[in-house]
């Protein structure tokens, strides 16, 4: 599922726990909720629920950037900025308010001026993040200072070598220089008008380096502690609160492999937000997992994605059927199968890549699957196109190395076989025009 337009939640809240507990909801439809469709709908829901309302204090005199909770409910971390000697909130929802095992702490302290302190689970994952960062920074930094400047053509053969170089290097979800490349080149995909904004984000990058790498004043230390102390755990509450969510409806006899649903104002009707699913390629299972996979006719399913109050407007802006029926804007059916169709070109280049691959002794594997890849994001950053870590071609190389070349090539032709079956999914819609 993804957000395709709009504002999602807020994305300094990161939030790790176990599913929440399907709490008896009270199904309430809004009016105008399915204004673009006919044969499946959305109802908001409300649901009874809990969260943990935590209180920090910043004790020292750099702003606090980033900080994280441990729990006996949930894990969650705040990039909310807290001012020197001020106080913060984070509101965490959580599966049950049960007794607590384990007292609430604070994790994770990250300062404006370089000083951090933490422990644990969150403060290993701030660290890997963080090396990753500033050295994804610094290679970029590098990078931007010998890059061509005189012709643009030679510029952006530059930016697309390097870019593919880092790919396979960035393993966390966090913004990568190389994405804002990539974006830079796909917005301006000929002509001498990226030259400015390549500079602007050059020095955006030397800036960013400086903050990332600045040591603290003073004789303070930054690093691993038994208890965090420069920020402290004010108060952690559990208390009673309401939320919403969203169930789709299918009331046909055939299964949605995909649909959209748009938030929007009441009053303005104005889209805010969105998310949009497509199970397409998602290999058919017979029997059908329920919750999972394609709708099926007659389900109602619950997104599980939790909004705090107020209640949400939503209406379905577009649902496609497994017999390729749709409802909708036409606009939003042209989109869906280009989309489609994009990925039906990176499967066939991850067959291609499969045929090639077998002939290679197994010692060489992962120096061909790099360099296919490697071709690949130059292909695409060429047509405008920006390249995905989600990419069959990048998973094969993931594969590789979580395996062995051995077990990789035995399992070509399964793969070859769901890759095929994919791409034959995805295209469908060329057969009936």
């Amino acid at each position: 599922m993804r957000v395709f337009s709009g504002v999602s939640r807020p994305a300094y809240l990161v939030i790790t726990m176990a599913a929440l507990s399907a709490a008896a909801p009270i199904h309430v439809r809004s009016q105008e909720t399915n204004a673009h469709t006919s044969q499946a709908t959305v109802t908001v829901v409300e649901n009874d629920g809990a969260q943990l309302y935590v209180i920090v204090e910043n004790n020292r005199n750099s702003p606090l950037v980033r900080w994280s909770i441990e729990s006996t409910w949930a894990s969650a971390a705040s990039g909310v900025s807290i001012a020197p000697h001020a106080r913060g909130t984070l509101s965490v929802p959580i599966a049950n308010d049960r007794s607590a095992t384990r007292p609430t702490v604070l994790s994770l302290a990250v300062f404006a001026d370089g000083y951090y302190e933490g422990f644990g689970r969150s403060f290993d994952e701030w660290m890997s993040e963080h090396t990753e960062q500033v050295d994804d920074l610094r290679y970029w930094v590098g990078a931007f200072m010998v890059m061509p400047r005189v012709s643009i053509s030679e510029m952006r053969t530059y930016l697309s070598d390097h870019v593919a170089e880092r790919a396979g290097r960035e393993t966390h979800q966090v913004r990568h220089v190389s994405d804002r490349v990539q974006e830079l080149l796909r917005r301006y995909p000929e002509g001498p008008f990226i030259a400015r904004p390549i500079d602007q984000l050059r020095k955006d990058v030397e800036g960013e380096l400086i903050a990332a790498t600045q040591t603290p004043p003073g004789d303070v230390r930054p690093g691993r502690v038994d208890a965090v102390t420069a920020a402290s755990l004010v108060s952690a509450e559990t208390t009673r609160t309401k939320s919403y969510s969203l169930v789709i409806e299918n009331l046909r006899d055939v299964a949605i492999e995909a649909y959209g649903i748009e938030q929007f104002d009441p009053v303005t009707g104005r889209v805010t937000s969105g998310m949009s699913s497509d199970m397409c390629s998602i290999p058919v299972t017979e029997p059908p997992t329920p919750g999972h996979g394609r709708i099926q006719p007659h389900e109602r399913r619950d997104l599980h994605q939790m909004y705090d109050p107020p209640k949400p407007v939503a209406r379905l802006a577009f649902v496609m059927f497994d017999d390729l029926v749709f409802e909708g804007d036409p606009a939003r059916r042209e989109r869906l199968l280009h989309e489609r169709e994009e990925l039906a070109d990176e499967y066939s280049f991850a067959l291609a890549t499969l045929e090639a691959a077998v002939t290679k002794p197994p010692a060489q594997l992962e120096t061909f699957l790099t360099e296919r890849r490697t071709e690949r994001i130059r292909e695409l950053l060429r047509n405008g196109k920006q390249s995905s870590p989600a990419s069959p071609t990048e998973g094969f190389l993931r594969d590789l190395k979580s395996s062995s070349p051995e077990r990789f090539l035995a399992n070509v032709e399964q793969t070859r076989m769901r890759l095929e079956e994919g791409r034959r999914r995805l295209l469908r819609h060329l057969a009936r025009s």
